[in-house]
Formats: C-alpha cells, sequence, structure tokens
C-alpha cells in the first residue's frame, strides 16, 4: 500500500511539474537595442537617408502577445529650392503587436513551414517626437541676397504601424531567450512637423510620413508566463 501511494504521489508529481513546465514556457519581458534607417515624406523635395536608432522594452502579455516601449533617435536631411536642412530628432512610442504564433497550436510550431513563419507580427501604436532643425540657405533681404542659418525646435504627435519578422533563439530549457528582429515601420504626423517647423519652406498639403527599417536584437528575462492555451 505505502509503495503504491508512494508511486501516485511521485506520479502525481510529475504531472504537476510537466504541466508547470509545459505552460512556464515564455519569459514576460524582453529589452531590444537596435538600428535602422528613415526617409521621411515632408515640405522638402529631396531627403537623404539617415541612421537612427532604438531601444525597447517589451512586456509579454502572451507568448505571442506584447505591449512595447521604444525611443528612436537619429536625424534627418534634405533640400528644397536651395535651402537645406538638418533635423536632430527623439521620439518615444507606445504600441501593440502580435506573432502570427498566436494563431497556431503548440505542436504546430515545430513543424517546418510554421516554424519558420510563426515570427511574423504586426502592429500598432501612437507616439511624440521632439525636433532640433537647422536650416540653412540663401534669401532675398530687401534686394540683396544673403545667407542665412535658422534654428526651431517643435514637436509633433503621431500614429505607427509595424510589421516584420522575429527569428527566435531558444535557450537550453526550450524558452525563447534571444530573437533578431527586422522591422519595417511607417508613421502618419498628426500635424506637419515631422521634419521640423520650416520658416522658408512652403508646406505641403499633406502630414508628413516617415519610413523605418531597422534590425535590432532582443533579449528575453523576468518571470515566466503561463500560457495555458499552449
Amino acid at each position: 500500500m505505502k509503495t503504491f501511494v508512494l508511486a501516485a504521489l511521485v506520479s502525481i508529481l510529475v504531472l504537476i511539474s510537466i504541466s508547470v513546465t509545459a505552460q512556464s514556457n515564455y519569459y514576460k519581458m524582453s529589452g531590444e537595442a537596435g538600428v535602422g534607417t528613415n526617409y521621411l515624406y515632408g515640405d522638402a523635395s529631396k531627403i537623404e537617408l539617415r541612421p537612427q536608432f532604438h531601444l525597447a522594452y517589451e512586456y509579454h502579455a502572451m507568448r505571442f502577445i506584447a505591449l512595447g516601449l521604444k525611443t528612436q533617435f537619429g536625424s534627418t536631411a534634405g533640400s528644397h529650392q536651395g535651402s537645406s536642412f538638418t533635423n536632430s530628432f527623439i521620439n518615444y512610442q507606445l504600441y501593440a503587436k502580435a506573432n502570427l504564433g498566436m494563431f497556431i497550436p503548440k505542436f504546430d510550431l515545430e513543424r517546418p513551414f510554421w516554424k519558420y513563419t510563426h515570427g511574423f507580427f504586426g502592429g500598432i501604436g501612437l507616439g511624440g517626437q521632439s525636433n532640433n532643425r537647422t536650416e540653412r540657405g540663401q534669401k532675398d533681404f530687401n534686394g540683396s541676397v544673403e545667407s542665412y542659418i535658422d534654428k526651431a525646435k517643435s514637436g509633433s504627435v503621431f500614429i505607427l504601424g509595424t510589421t516584420g519578422y522575429d527569428y527566435f533563439i531558444k535557450d537550453k530549457d526550450e524558452k525563447t531567450r534571444w530573437a533578431v528582429s527586422l522591422n519595417y515601420q511607417f508613421v502618419i504626423a498628426l500635424d506637419d512637423d515631422l521634419d521640423g517647423a520650416f520658416r522658408n519652406f512652403q508646406r505641403s498639403n499633406y502630414n508628413d510620413f516617415n519610413n523605418t527599417i531597422s534590425l535590432g536584437v532582443r533579449y528575453y528575462f523576468g518571470p515566466f508566463g503561463l500560457d495555458k492555451n499552449r
């Protein structure tokens, strides 16, 4: 009898351990750093590609659903009708995103097709940007053409959409510990100031629009999440 009870207890403990392990299959937090480039559709007719950098923190409410905070910083530059500008910026974003894996049963994730496609994701969010713009050019001052340097600071509010691919890297316990993320993001300003407040540029008839392509490395950490559906 004692042997039977002991065997039953051991079996129950093993089942509980397996159940907990199966549910505690992802870390609930992650941090990311990355680099990319942006192309701005604003008030200038010619725009230069410039590098930009980002840092992000994500809280994973579920294994493939995350809420994130991101900061991007860098510069944009361009020219228009003899004037040129450089705008150093920093922005802050709040977003939500979901990977394709949220729709795929756990046991299908290791199938060849889903294994390499469940990392595709999409998301939406909003943010705000601070601009520090310098404009250089020549202008007619009372019949005399003179060079000028114009500096100004401004802010902008925007909405964003994002899509891309996460390549997940597991640790020895088969939990995702790292990810390499390729991301395309588009930003639409709710005003006309993503490129800074131009005093000498003629404004366009549409809101500023920015495209960003970036590559990031993400590290997962923190407590385990209980993904009961998997």
